[in-house]
């Protein structure tokens, strides 16, 4: 979404740059709202499983339970997939917007 987002907010980014922002700055701001729109959308997907499950068993004939996936390692890998989305998903708009130059002076 932030990447499909980042051409219409060429503009806001423009009159940021005019006041004075920091091109750091810009960045640190793509990549807060991205991670945010990724937590945000963990949270429903986490929540849809909890709430589909039982009608997944019934319809399946299976007997899974979210005990399975509240473990420690299975948390932890959620937690390093929405990073990962989060630098992925985050990065392009954010350096192509404020001119970041990260791996080139």
């Amino acid at each position: 979404m932030s990447t499909a987002q980042s051409t219409q907010r060429s503009k806001e980014v423009g009159v940021r740059k005019v006041l004075g922002s920091e091109k750091r700055q810009l960045f640190r701001q793509f990549m807060a709202e991205t991670f945010i729109v990724s937590g945000f959308a963990l949270l429903i997907g986490a929540s849809m499983s909890f709430l589909i499950l039982p009608y997944f068993n019934t319809l399946f004939d299976l007997e899974l339970s979210i005990n399975g996936l509240l473990n420690t390692n299975f948390l932890i890998f959620i937690l390093l997939v929405l990073v990962s989305v989060t630098l992925f998903a985050g990065s392009y708009p954010g350096v192509l917007l404020a001119e970041l130059h990260l791996f080139w002076p």
